[in-house]
């Protein structure tokens, strides 16, 4: 190595700690840096080594402006951080050999090493493939937000321990409500339930947890401007091993265009059937075969 690690204080263990400390460094699966407040280099392990595709003298070398993207906005602010409170714990971009930029995370500390001198720590792990799933899982759920918006169906789980509730955004539309907006419990959720329609609700709700029949009702919701809107839901119970129910999760379909549908069919049925009525009243009496008209 370029440089050695700091000695440790006047009266703690001698030198076995000292290795045990030196064989942590090195054997670290994280980039460990012993750096200055300036941004001088004095020590990088192996894995910093292999993290930034450069060796532990070039490191040293380059300095942390080297190795840290300086057009990082978050830099400037975790500098800050650390000057006035001694740490910092928080994501920068950094660079590798090749000039490729990528995502690290990153905790970094202020010390003194025996001779009195400021030091800091940096440990910085690679997050890429990190960053990758997350951008991956916001991509399914917007699909998955677009695919409900164009169904109308929305998904939602309720925490019976907690008494909370989670709706997707697609069931805030539903209720009539902008997505993300307040508490959710099962308070909210029932408010939101026509009054006619709230105990045939809960009953469902009772028998699933019941485990007597599943989660499958039809109901009325009242939307905050008044409107009536109907709803399918279906549900089901995640119990423990002891069968102790945890929560309920399921889905809720806007139907209310289908009920639109099934009453206008009603209606127009009704309307014939009457039609045909008053036709069969009205109309005169046919003649027997043989019978003078």
């Amino acid at each position: 190595m370029d440089a050695t690690l700091p000695e440790l204080q006047p009266g703690e263990p001698p030198h076995g700690m000292e290795r045990s400390f030196r064989a942590l460094f090195e054997a670290s699966l994280d980039a460990v840096l012993l750096t200055a407040p300036d941004g001088r280099i004095f020590a990088a392990n192996p894995a910093a080594c292999r993290m930034f595709a450069r060796s532990e003298a070039e490191i040293v070398r380059l300095g942390r402006n080297g190795i840290v993207d300086v057009a990082d906005p978050r830099l400037a602010i975790a500098l800050a951080e650390r000057e006035h409170t001694g740490r910092f714990c928080g994501e920068l971009t950094f660079i590798r050999g090749n000039g490729d930029r990528f995502p690290g995370e990153i905790s970094t500390a202020l010390f003194r090493d025996p001779n009195g001198e400021l030091r800091t720590s940096m440990v910085i792990r690679d997050i890429t493939e990190r960053k990758r799933a997350e951008s991956a899982l916001r991509e399914s759920e917007a699909i998955l937000d677009r695919a409900q918006a164009l169904a109308h169906v929305g998904h939602w789980s309720r925490d019976l321990t907690a008494n909370t509730v989670q709706w997707s955004d697609e069931t805030y539309r539903i209720f009539g409500r902008p997505p993300q907006t307040g508490p959710m419990d099962a308070r909210t959720f029932f408010d939101a339930v026509h009054p006619d329609d709230r105990e045939r609700v809960a009953r469902s709700i009772a028998d699933a947890l019941a485990g007597i029949r599943a989660y499958d009702v039809e109901y009325r919701l009242l939307r905050p401007g008044g409107t009536i809107r109907h709803v399918h839901a279906l549900g089901e119970v995640v119990s423990d091993r002891s069968g102790r129910p945890l929560q309920l999760f399921g889905c809720v379909a806007d139907i209310t265009a289908r009920k639109q549908v099934e009453a206008a069919l009603r209606a127009s049925e009704a309307e014939l059937a009457t039609a045909q009525r008053i036709a069969h009243v009205g109309s005169p009496a046919t003649p027997c075969p043989g019978e003078a008209p």
